[in-house]
């Protein structure tokens, strides 16, 4: 098999299924002094005869296994010699059989750069003491463990899923141990919590029971990553915000469905995804009341926003859904900003829907005016889904 690249014709001496299994070595290439991680296409890693590799098993304790003999090291450069076969440290092995020991998960870095009231913190990979490659970036305020936003990269590359890997358990690491988030997501807690918020336990039934309850919601979705092993590495619970699951598996699975759609017409695209003020309910009295998952920690957000920017044109387009399913009248929400979906090619008449999430497109500019976050990208034209 061979491919055309910048009109020469290179054959692909090593190819690799790199879906469906997380305890696959993530692959970097290395341009100069960096490196990259390698993008898949339709789901294969494609090395070309003589090209060079750099195999990397994250995590502690995790080494390679190499035609089912454990090594006594976590990272192997390789080079494709032909016939899907490797070579490393002057022996030839199938690319097929390099694993690592251990399910692989990226690992969670806290930078001390500010980003409004919180700090950035980063998932990705320590390729080298000086080569750190980021996958995901989070402005997170940890005091409060309420996450602001977070933002990666969105390319066609990645958009051949990984569909069988089994549900990954929530990560901690960077979370404030003072901070019960997990047994916060539990629906008996959630119960308990909103009937003590609200001074009333049937208000806690009424909200939160079997079918209705506060889900951990992605913000950089898994599905954006094709690489097992990437989207095993958006389940950390900084990389959640407390979402009504109605609206999780309703209208936001849309919006993250249509903004994958945007890569495809528009090519790589720069996504944020955030949260914005914090949801209330009238208590026993009627007196409007804020909701938090936990003391005045991990605050529930009353928008969940996306931001889908193409960085060469400079067209950007705002998706936002009301974390509500509750409302009864739209009017009263119908002005979070003068709603551009129609204009713009978004004509999906489910995104009304109260139950499921009420959803809008912002113009860039105008959401900058009502959220504030400083998130400093150059826009100059509104991004626009193009009808097939």
């Amino acid at each position: 098999m061979s491919i055309v690249f910048y009109g020469f014709s290179l054959s692909i001496g090593c190819r690799r299924l790199y879906t469906n299994d997380t305890h696959l070595p993530v692959p970097f290439y290395q341009d100069g002094s960096r490196y990259n991680l390698a993008e898949l296409h339709n789901g294969y890693l494609n090395l070309f005869q003589n090209q060079q590799v750099l195999f990397i098993c994250p995590g502690a304790k995790n080494y390679l296994k190499i035609a089912n003999q454990t090594c006594d090291y976590f990272k192997a450069n390789a080079t494709c010699v032909a016939s899907n076969k490797l070579k490393i440290t002057g022996n030839q092995f199938n690319i097929n059989d390099m694993f690592c020991t251990k399910s692989v998960r990226a690992d969670v870095k806290e930078t001390r750069r500010r980003c409004n009231s919180g700090y950035i913190y980063e998932i990705g990979y320590n390729v080298t003491a000086r080569n750190w490659i980021p996958l995901i970036k989070i402005c997170h305020v940890n005091t409060t463990g309420n996450t602001l936003y977070t933002s990666h990269m969105l390319g066609t590359a990645m958009l051949n899923v990984s569909t069988k890997i089994t549900r990954i358990s929530f990560s901690l690491a960077g979370f404030n141990t003072n901070i019960p988030v997990s047994i916060s997501y539990n629906k008996a807690v959630q119960r308990i919590r909103f009937g003590s918020q609200l001074r009333s336990p049937s208000l806690g039934q009424k909200y939160v029971n079997n079918t209705s309850y506060l889900a951990r919601g992605h913000l950089t979705p898994h599905a954006d990553f094709s690489m097992a092993s990437s989207q095993v590495s958006t389940y950390y619970y900084l990389n959640t915000a407390p979402t009504w699951q109605s609206l999780n598996a309703g209208n936001w699975k849309s919006v993250e469905y249509t903004v994958r759609k945007l890569a495809k017409q528009h090519g790589n695209l720069h996504v944020i995804t955030g949260t914005f003020g914090t949801l209330k309910y009238p208590d026993i009295m009627d007196n409007p009341t804020e909701i938090y998952l936990t003391g005045n920690e991990i605050p529930v957000p009353k928008y969940i926003w996306k931001i889908a920017y193409e960085p060469v044109k400079l067209k950007a387009i705002v998706f936002v859904m009301l974390n509500d399913p509750f409302i009864i009248n739209n009017n009263k929400y119908s002005h979070f900003c003068s709603d551009v979906c129609r204009d713009n090619g978004f004509s999906n008449t489910g995104w009304r829907e109260n139950a499921k999430g009420l959803v809008w497109c912002c113009s860039y500019d105008e959401f900058e005016q009502i959220v504030k976050y400083r998130l400093n990208l150059n826009v100059r034209d509104t991004l626009e889904f193009k009808k097939t």
